[in-house]
């Protein structure tokens, strides 16, 4: 008989009942099959363990912001913060699946004010 360790998604759907603040990001813990640059991938994690699309992508943003304490240089929407903005054929609030690489309905990226075109988004999946 030894000790048995939850799962990552009991861990997740536990944390979540019990109000803890959930962070997405690769360097966050859980499984760690993600690799740099696949936070879409990651984004399923949170919805699949009883988050909502909503509180999945706030995880992603403005949780992760704080965690971080960069919540005055980016996390959210406010003039003046740095933000990337994804320009996508369907609501993630809806389906959070659009999201990840190989289900990407990214139409366009604007990253530090300029547009990044489909094909540049292309080399980096």
């Amino acid at each position: 008989m030894g000790i048995r360790f939850p799962e990552p998604e009991e861990r997740m759907a536990l944390a979540k009942r019990q109000g803890v603040k959930v962070v997405v990001g690769t360097d966050c813990g859980g499984k760690t099959c993600g690799n740099f640059g696949n936070h879409g991938i990651e984004l399923l994690m949170p919805a699949q363990c009883g988050f909502t699309n909503t509180e999945t992508i706030v995880a992603a943003t403005g949780l992760a912001a704080e965690a971080m304490r960069l919540t005055e240089v980016t996390g959210s929407r406010k003039p003046g913060l740095a933000a990337d903005v994804l320009i996508l054929d369907r609501n993630p609030l809806e389906d959070i699946s659009v999201l990840p690489p190989k289900n990407s309905r990214i139409e366009t990226v604007i990253k530090g004010g300029k547009i990044v075109h489909r094909d540049l988004l292309e080399e980096v999946s």
